[in-house]
């Protein structure tokens, strides 16, 4: 059974959106990491 191009490429499409968008959260989310790392860091050098 041979599907439609048009669904396929909107699935795919729809995909790379959320696969993006999951990346980008995932990017943020070890920033935030990172900095609050860094700062924990920074806050028990000073003391």
């Amino acid at each position: 059974m041979r599907r439609p191009a048009w669904l396929s490429v909107r699935w795919w499409s729809s995909r790379s959106i959320l696969t993006v968008s999951f990346c980008a959260f995932a990017a943020v989310l070890c920033i935030l990491l990172g900095s609050n790392r860094y700062m924990a860091d920074c806050v028990q050098q000073e003391a």
